[in-house]
């Protein structure tokens, strides 16, 4: 392995003859027996019964923390901030007020609610730990400093998240260097000298497994994070080790 920008443990992944770094040691996520938990018991809400749209409210809400909480390159307490110095989208919610609202649907959902009851409960006790400090944002931090005046793409979820990164920390923005842009928003014809993807991302316009666009791309991910990433990545080994095996097939039967 190889070290990162803060003196963080990378791997080195080939894909295309392009090294792909990712991080594997941010500390500060969920285990992945929890984090399976978790999902599994939204999973089994979606699947359920219960016919009522709260359901759909629950489990839309649940997921959105769920990413929020692998994500966020800023604390709960600086995303609340925005929100309130109407920084960002007025539609963006508070976390602790969705928090409120799955535990307000929890009392309702009758023979689901302990299940309802477990991924509130992990939930509220995440923001708890993110509610004044984020571990990502220290890598971020220290990955621009190290990159200097290089052409930076920072890879998030959603489109706020720039909003609230502008908010707390505007010096990275003072000239076009840094730019921070959403998976489906981003441009491959863009000229970058890294990419920085802020945790387990895939989408139809971006996907650092598949990116081309630039030779140097970290990705950030908790534990949790990494083991879906892991099962992404040799999945894709195996599919372009195939598609390998298919056109070499091909070009020996042409001759």
């Amino acid at each position: 392995a190889a070290a990162g920008p803060a003196g963080v443990a990378v791997g080195r992944v080939l894909h295309r003859d392009r090294p792909l770094r990712v991080c594997r040691n941010i500390s500060g996520g969920w285990e992945w027996t929890e984090y399976r938990r978790i999902k599994s018991a939204i999973l089994t809400i979606r699947q359920s019964n219960w016919q009522d749209s709260e359901k759909d409210d629950f489990v839309i809400t649940a997921y959105g923390l769920l990413n929020l909480m692998n994500t966020a390159l800023f604390s709960m307490e600086e995303m609340e901030k925005a929100i309130d110095e109407r920084r960002i989208h007025q539609a963006v919610l508070p976390p602790q007020e969705r928090i409120a609202r799955l535990w307000d649907i929890a009392e309702r959902a009758g023979s689901l609610q302990d299940l309802c009851i477990t991924v509130a409960d992990a939930l509220e006790q995440k923001y708890k730990e993110r509610l004044i400090e984020a571990p990502k944002a220290d890598f971020v931090d220290k990955y621009i400093k190290a990159h200097g005046n290089d052409k930076i793409a920072i890879v998030v979820p959603k489109a706020y998240y720039s909003d609230i990164l502008r908010f707390i920390h505007p010096d990275y923005f003072r000239d076009d260097h840094v730019i921070c842009v959403t998976a489906n928003r981003f441009d491959f014809h863009g000229e970058y000298d890294a990419i920085l993807c802020v945790g387990e991302i895939n989408s139809r316009r971006f996907d650092p497994l598949q990116c081309s666009s630039v030779r140097n791309i970290d990705v950030l991910l908790y534990d949790c994070e990494e083991k879906v990433f892991s099962y992404r990545r040799n999945k894709q080994k195996k599919l372009v080790r195939n598609l390998n095996r298919r056109i070499g097939f091909t070009e020996s039967t042409n001759r």
